[in-house]
């Protein structure tokens, strides 16, 4: 990995191992959410991440959001969407 892309997807992945193994559900679900909306941006190379794409991390992130009642965040999964669409 090279660039500042590479760094990103990096990192990425670090903030997701680091959510799921100390179980902090807000920071991880914004982690899936960051990470979604990296891998669908067209201007990127990276497409997945553990072989999963951009859906996968975006529909994890919006049910977290949704289960945990964070409002905001459900704001912003709704701004990104209607930007997408």
């Amino acid at each position: 990995m090279q660039g500042k892309n590479g760094r990103a997807i990096k990192n990425l992945s670090h903030c997701i191992t680091i959510g799921e193994k100390y179980h902090s559900l807000p920071d991880l679900s914004r982690a899936y959410f960051e990470t979604g909306k990296f891998l669908s941006d067209p201007s990127n190379k990276y497409k997945e991440l553990n072989g999963h794409p951009a859906g996968y991390y975006l529909e994890k992130a919006k049910t977290m959001f949704e289960e945990m009642d964070l409002q905001w965040d459900m704001g912003e999964y709704r701004k990104f969407e209607s930007i997408r669409s």
